[in-house]
């Protein structure tokens, strides 16, 4: 399952022609720029630039792009492991399979991951917290979803214990 889900996201990030890039992502790296450049502006969530702004310091500019988008489709795929995970403590080993394949699979969350956006880290995130809080871990489940709401603002209008 998880081989398939990467072999999606990989050729559909890394073989097809197609662009890695939307408005918010020129966003997202223009306040990286500016975090790194000592002027922070705040017109989205800070999360992501934060990170983009790590990686950036860490890797330098040509890596920056392609480390990015190894990151997001590892969390994707990462995603579709947690899945198979909750659905299996919830609910059973065939609804863990089917939930996972969903996942893998499903053509919105395939076509996401080469978006340099906040989905993809953020999507795995929020199922880490919902395992982490099952397991239980609750301290470092708050933690995933407080580093979420650092990526993602929105969050707060999904998830009804916020």
């Amino acid at each position: 399952m998880l081989t398939i889900a990467f072999a999606c996201r990989a050729v559909v990030t890394f073989s097809l022609d197609l662009p890695w890039a939307s408005g918010d992502t020129r966003a997202y790296l223009d306040m990286a720029t500016n975090i790194l450049a000592g002027t922070p502006r705040a017109y989205l969530p800070n999360g992501y630039p934060l990170f983009i702004a790590g990686m950036r310091a860490v890797l330098g500019e040509a890596l920056l792009i392609p480390a990015l988008q190894i990151v997001n489709v590892l969390a994707s795929t990462a995603t579709v492991g947690v899945i198979a995970v909750l659905g299996r403590r919830i609910a059973g080993e065939r609804i863990g399979v089917f939930a996972a394949l969903g996942v893998a699979l499903y053509p919105n969350q395939i076509n996401a991951v080469r978006y340099l956006l906040t989905e993809s880290i953020t999507g795995f995130l929020l199922v880490i917290g919902m395992l982490l809080f099952l397991v239980p871990r609750r301290l470092l489940s708050v933690a995933a979803f407080y580093v979420v709401t650092l990526f993602d603002l929105r969050i707060h209008s999904c998830c009804p214990f916020w």
